[in-house]
């Protein structure tokens, strides 16, 4: 981009240059995100290999099952839902210490959730006000059971 004189910048000037911000913001966003999710899946394949006992394509004598592939699960972040490829194993169960089952949303959405909700929101308004920041909405239902893990909420919260 090159510098002109303040008085000789013109509309599409500035347009241009919002234009560009705006795509550079944009592409940072989702490298940051594909960053996080290529860490949670290393991590996830790291927790198989030592549960197994080898990396992949490796022969040893102390393997103790076989890798059997991958399946997609979705999680909602504090930017955004993500999907990861969770790993599978063949004969053992195995559950993940990384992200536990059925967990679908981390600690702070949660906060954000509960918090909302004691600003005197409705639970259905609650789910909808976080759409924007989490990429996705979530039920009356859910911020109902959320709310239920907390104890100080006080009882006018609840209508007539």
């Amino acid at each position: 981009m090159s510098v002109k004189e303040l008085t000789k910048i013109t509309v599409t000037d500035l347009w241009k240059e919002y234009n560009w911000i705006r795509n550079f913001w944009e592409t940072e966003e989702e490298a940051v995100r594909e960053f996080r999710r290529r860490f949670i899946e290393e991590a996830l394949e790291e927790e198989r290999a030592m549960l197994i006992g080898c990396t992949s394509y490796e022969r040893n004598a102390e393997r103790r099952d076989y890798r059997n592939g991958y399946w997609r699960r979705w999680i909602a972040l504090k930017d955004g839902r993500l999907e990861i490829r969770m790993p599978r194993i063949r004969g053992m169960r195995y559950e993940s210490g990384i992200i536990p089952r059925y967990k679908q949303r981390v600690k702070e959405v949660d906060a954000a959730l509960m918090k909302v909700f004691l600003y005197g929101a409705s639970t259905r308004l609650t789910g909808e006000a976080l759409r924007p920041l989490l990429g996705c909405g979530v039920s009356a239902q859910t911020v109902q059971e959320s709310r239920c893990g907390f104890k100080e909420i006080p009882q006018t919260q609840t209508r007539r």
